[in-house]
């Protein structure tokens, strides 16, 4: 029963691997055409996510001073 637990995770972590490599690889085919919708809108979301980290470190440096 254990080693059956042990190959399931095993299985499962190559499947998660697997997954992962193939969303990665969908995603970069997506964006690597600069003029795309998909690109436009991964660079605004960017742009955007990075403008809010930047807020927040600030807020969040000038909370501990």
């Amino acid at each position: 029963m254990k080693s059956q637990i042990i190959g399931y995770w095993e299985n499962f972590d190559g499947n998660v691997a697997e997954i992962a490599q193939n969303h990665i690889t969908r995603l970069k085919d997506m964006l690597c055409d600069e003029i795309s919708k998909a690109r436009h809108t991964f660079d605004s979301f960017h742009k955007e996510l990075k403008k809010q980290l930047k807020q927040l470190y600030k807020t969040r440096r000038n909370e501990r001073f």
